[in-house]
């Protein structure tokens, strides 16, 4: 399957800035160096704002369960494009190229990716289904609050910071005002349940079983919830786990009163 990355998101200083995120992601220090042979993938299938990036952060952690990363995400291709010296053109050879490079000592490699951004890349339910046919163990990333989730969502495309790591460079370039959008929320409330519909429908097509994740879980029941993860991945692990990164929340009193007004709205029409 050809890929392309747009070449004129360069020109976009926020991508910019999470292009040199990117870097680090893709650079040979996340490489696991392992001499183990590949024995087994688990991909992580999410949604904007739902959590994956906490998950996938516990699961590097760990140290056993590869380098779980947004590898179909454009600046990450692009990253490893400079990383390889030569343009991403086919899918099939960047992620064996890739997995090469981050099979953990059990053999285990992982990758997480949005439905949206995968149907972009393949582009028919049939494809997506040999994708998905290609992992040994599935594990669905869901957010139970889905009016936070979109809030999340909204507040991300307008400012174009989609993790904590990205706001940490974020005061190198100007940032919006935010305003109120009804609109906007409802479509990223929209579009939330679209892409987490497309996953539940493209695991049936394909005949593959999942395990359900939910942040809210992950969040209050972290041991307990990781526990059920890496028994389900079949991963041995000495629990608990301490995400070495300083994970922290993003967001803020803004997402309340976006949060509270639009209920009120709702509530009164």
């Amino acid at each position: 399957m050809n890929i392309s990355v747009q070449e004129n998101l360069l020109s976009d200083p926020k991508f910019a800035l999470r292009l040199q995120i990117a870097r680090t992601y893709m650079s040979a220090e996340r490489d696991c160096n392992s001499r183990s042979s590949l024995k087994s993938r688990y991909l992580i299938c999410s949604t904007p704002r739902s959590g994956s990036t906490l998950l996938t952060d516990y699961l590097f952690a760990s140290g056993v369960a590869g380098v779980p990363m947004e590898y179909m995400n454009d600046s990450l291709l692009m990253a490893f494009s400079e990383r390889i010296g030569r343009k991403i053109t086919d899918l099939a050879d960047y992620l064996k190229q890739i997995e090469k490079l981050r099979v953990s000592e059990h053999g285990v490699f992982g990758m997480k990716a949005h439905f949206r951004q995968t149907f972009t890349i393949l582009r028919s339910q049939e494809l997506l289904s040999q994708f998905l046919r290609r992992f040994n163990r599935i594990i669905r990333i869901v957010r139970r609050n889905k009016l936070a989730q979109a809030i999340s969502t909204y507040k991300a495309m307008e400012s174009g910071f989609w993790t904590y790591r990205h706001e940490e460079l974020s005061a190198k370039v100007d940032q919006p005002i935010i305003p109120y959008n009804p609109v906007k929320i409802a479509e990223a409330l929209f579009s939330s349940l679209n892409e987490e519909n497309g996953w539940v429908e493209a695991l049936r097509y394909s005949g593959q079983e999942a395990l359900i994740v939910y942040y809210e879980d992950l969040v209050a029941f972290p041991q307990d919830t990781l526990e059920k993860v890496f028994s389900f991945l079949n991963i041995p692990v000495l629990l608990p786990i301490r995400i070495e990164s300083s994970m922290r929340k993003q967001s803020d009193g803004l997402n309340m009163k976006f949060y509270a007004r639009f209920l009120s709205e709702i509530q009164n029409k």
